[in-house]
């Protein structure tokens, strides 16, 4: 669903056991309604190139934490990113090992952890 202007993620009820999600390059402000479909599987959200604002941290953290499948987001090109500690905050969740196509290992969250604290 890359490219196609969509403004707001609705109507995946349907797809119970969807586990990848891309939706770069799209005009989305927010991820948060995703866990209203209930997905066991979810592994992967690709939301690069949207509009998600870096206010967005703290409803991003809530969000993941109701994610527990989740492996691997990207989110690159959305101001988000710039938040002083959107990689801090993300290298919290464990089950997450993919972060804006950047293998997260455990060297690469500590130097992170050290160094944005």
């Amino acid at each position: 669903m890359s490219g196609n202007n969509i403004k707001e993620i609705e109507n995946l009820h349907h797809l119970k056991e969807l586990q990848n999600l891309e939706l770069e390059k799209n005009q989305l402000t927010s991820i948060s309604n995703i866990t209203i479909f209930g997905f066991k599987n979810l592994k992967k959200i690709i939301c690069s190139y949207n509009l998600i604002s870096i206010d967005y941290m703290d409803e991003l953290i809530k969000t993941l934490e109701l994610m527990p499948t989740l492996e691997e987001i990207n989110l690159q090109g959305n101001e988000i990113t710039l938040h002083q500690q959107y990689k801090t905050r993300i290298f919290e969740f464990p089950n997450i090992k993919v972060l804006d196509k950047l293998a997260l290992k455990d060297p690469i969250k500590k130097h992170f952890q050290v160094h944005e604290n």
